[in-house]
């Protein structure tokens, strides 16, 4: 390709990314009247901003090659920034809007329209692949953008990471075409850029890429009998081990060593119906004519949209037209075809009796696992009648994506299928997707629901392929462009969307005091454990990045849900303060007054007001939260107690050195006090009469707990006396 192409191309691209934004934010309103000042009304928007600053502010101090994976939350736990998406990629962009702005709120914003429009262009160069139309191809990046179940997940900026799919897909074409070692680098830089942005998506991309890549082998056979494609795919896995490895690793950690996965509780709680295919509600134009049948609460809506599904319908009645044309239906003859047709028929009556009545309760003596695989082949079979198209690559295509999209819609119904408000459910908990979480990949899932996304994909792409076939034929078809891309602009406005101005938090006098500390804190906010107080103090630490106790993200910590227990079995204050008392650095409490409030009017159990101002002493006040130090901290340690302090990983590293002051009566001939680092003695220390300073290089190869570096001072039991103070941690001077 020579320059002129290579520019021209850039440029319609980059025309095409700009029309594609401002078309979003003409159909989403509110978020453009808050594009500067606030963000959804969501927790999620607020949990992912504060993860790409993280990331940001890392990466304007220098440290661009990995992230940063001890994030300021969570405290003391390591490794807290892998409890959810890395958005690594999404970070530089981040970076570079905040390092030119100042404003986070226009930075999460920013970063959030161009990946969106983002996936438009990908879908463009996908079907552009493909030699199909520009008009077509412009409609298929637009239909991708507008559809109901993009516009619905505006709320989580990790759901319109959408663009890995058409992205992946498209490097994976390119080196099924070519073969070549430049062409697997791309696929493998590709695959690792979309791990380390969303996992969700490269789980279900990954899914697609299998069944595509099953397609073309049995279309192109002779790539088995090429050495250089065996080299490529040898090249290509090597890579994305080491890149996956080099970035991921905290993920496998955590897994191995916290145990934190997906259980069938999430997945029964974040699947789909198969009704949820046909909910209208959100269909401005089809809703007026089909009825909205009665299905469960979705985090997002699957129905296609209007445009989509007209373009849907179309497609499959041509499929069939071509299928009778073509007399495919004498396939059925003889033995093979006849059991094609029993086991047809028997898949149509299971999906018919289940829809009337919601149970069959003559299957309950089948093989589940059967019964899951008839289910999934003969899907497969009946969609693979039905696939138009124009050339034998196009239809291998189709094929593949059609199989996966199948694929995933079993997945997107999880290990129990139910009907309406759930009180119909069908059991199928012995099915192959019984329990994902048993799969590596799938261990970091919740919502099944997501999955739908792969259908959805497959229907956007194979219209568009049928679109450019008609369009080949009968050039006056061209009048359905405009048509639908009013369509689209129309049905987009009828959602409903919440922003809300977030620029008063930043001006707290709390949060103004909080980053103005001189001194090395943790922050601890109650009640812990709800999600939109966490979030707001997670957002409001944007810029200083304290440590913080709270956090909120995909898995929590089990040490922060012993926190929250205690908060919800009686207030046991006492308790919670002797467990934050063993922290480094010192911790600050704020307290959320609207919480309160709540409290008050017999929310929840009385707060312990008077038990907690002994404790803990006021420090700055506004209309949203009160600011507390603990004032009660032991100066002086008494004899025969054990003094404990967690420190994380990274802090201790960076703060080797034990400092503290300590006097007592000694035994004869023996060290008093002894220090453990993780249970492990390090070394001991006498004592005198007098005060005196201690001071110890703790060793850092004694290091590694996930949960936070346990520090011990131990008194010996020779000790007739002893008292300890002025326990710190400092860097090493040098």
């Amino acid at each position: 390709m020579d320059v002129v192409k290579i520019r021209n191309k850039a440029v319609e691209y980059s025309l095409l990314l700009i029309v594609l934004a401002i078309t979003i934010l003409y159909a989403i309103k509110p978020w453009r009247a808050h594009f500067f000042t606030g963000l959804a009304e969501h927790w999620d928007t607020k949990l992912m901003g504060e993860w790409m600053a993280w990331n940001a502010h890392n990466i304007l101090n220098g440290q661009f090659w990995v992230p940063d994976y001890h994030a300021n939350f969570y405290y003391p736990h390591s490794y807290t920034l892998a409890f959810g998406e890395l958005l690594w990629p999404q970070s530089f962009f981040y970076a570079l809007l905040y390092g030119f702005s100042g404003n986070l709120f226009f930075s999460f914003n920013g970063t959030m329209l161009f990946f969106w429009a983002l996936s438009g262009v990908a879908m463009f160069a996908l079907l552009r692949s493909f030699s199909i139309s520009r008009a077509t191809s412009y409609l298929g990046s637009f239909i991708y953008c507008l559809m109901p179940y993009r516009l619905a997940y505006y709320v989580e900026f990790n759901m319109v990471l959408v663009f890995i799919l058409p992205l992946m897909i498209l490097l994976l074409i390119r080196w099924l075409r070519d073969p070549s070692i430049k062409n697997a680098l791309w696929f493998s830089g590709g695959f690792v850029i979309s791990a380390t942005s969303c996992i969700y998506f490269t789980i279900m991309v990954s899914i697609m890429m299998v069944f595509i890549f099953a397609a073309y082998i049995t279309h192109k056979r002779s790539l088995l009998r090429d050495k250089k494609f065996y080299a490529t795919i040898s090249f290509m896995i090597i890579v994305i081990l080491i890149g996956c490895a080099a970035y991921l690793y905290p993920y496998i950690i955590l897994r191995a060593q916290g145990g934190y996965e997906r259980t069938a509780a999430d997945y029964l709680k974040h699947h789909a119906q198969p009704m949820h295919y046909l909910n209208t509600k959100y269909a401005a134009l089809t809703n007026k004519f089909i009825s909205t049948p009665k299905c469960r609460f979705s985090e997002t809506f699957l129905f296609p949209g209007t445009a989509l599904a007209i373009l849907t319908s179309v497609y499959f009645l041509y499929g069939m037209f071509q299928y009778f044309k073509r007399r495919a239906y004498l396939r059925f003859s003889g033995l093979t075809g006849a059991l094609k047709t029993c086991l047809w028929f028997f898949f149509w009556t299971i999906v018919l009796y289940h829809a009337v009545y919601g149970k069959v309760s003559w299957l309950d003596s089948f093989n589940h696992l059967l019964y899951w695989a008839a289910f999934a082949l003969i899907g497969l079979y009946g969609i693979s009648l039905f696939l138009p198209a124009e050339t034998t690559e196009q239809r291998c295509f189709l094929a593949g994506l059609a199989a996966s999209a199948v694929f995933c819609f079993f997945i997107s119904l999880g290990p129990l299928i139910t009907v309406g408000t759930d009180a119909i459910r069908i059991d199928l908990s012995r099915g192959p997707f019984a329990d994902l979480s048993a799969f590596p990949l799938f261990g970091a899932v919740r919502g099944l629901t997501r999955f739908s996304i792969v259908i959805l994909t497959y229907l956007v792409i194979a219209v568009c392929f049928m679109l450019d076939g008609f369009l080949r034929r009968k050039a006056k078809v061209i009048w359905i462009f405009p048509v639908l891309f009013g369509l689209l602009i129309y049905e987009a406005q009828d959602l409903r969307y919440d922003f809300a101005d977030y620029t008063f938090m930043l001006k707290s006098k709390t949060i103004q005091k909080i980053q103005k500390l001189p001194e090395e804190y943790t922050l601890f906010m109650l009640p812990g454990g709800i999600r939109e107080i966490d979030v707001n103090l997670l957002m409001c630490s944007i810029g200083s990045f304290p440590l913080l106790i709270n956090g909120y993200s995909g898995f929590v910590p089990k040490y922060y849900d012993d926190y929250f227990y205690l908060e919800k079995t009686g207030w046991k204050v006492e308790e919670i303060t002797s467990r934050l008392e063993e922290i480094w650095p010192p911790v600050y409490i704020v307290l959320d007054k609207g919480w309160l409030r709540l409290v008050e009017q017999g929310w929840s159990s009385p707060f312990p007001w008077v038990k907690f101002e002994t404790l803990w002493q006021m420090i700055e006040e506004d209309q949203y939260t009160w600011f507390l130090l603990f004032q009660q901290r032991k100066e002086v340690f008494h004899v025969k107690e054990k003094i404990i302090r967690r420190v994380r990983t990274d802090v201790l590293r960076s703060h080797p050195v034990l400092s503290f002051m300590a006097r007592g009566t000694p035994a004869k001939g023996k060290h008093e006090l002894t220090i453990f680092l993780n249970k492990q003695p390090v070394t001991g220390v006498p004592l005198s009469e007098d005060w005196k300073k201690h001071t110890i290089l703790l060793p850092l190869n004694a290091t590694g707990r996930l949960q936070g570096e346990e520090v011990e001072i131990k008194v010996n039991e020779q000790a007739s006396s002893c008292q300890i103070r002025q326990i710190t941690f400092k860097a090493v001077k040098k």
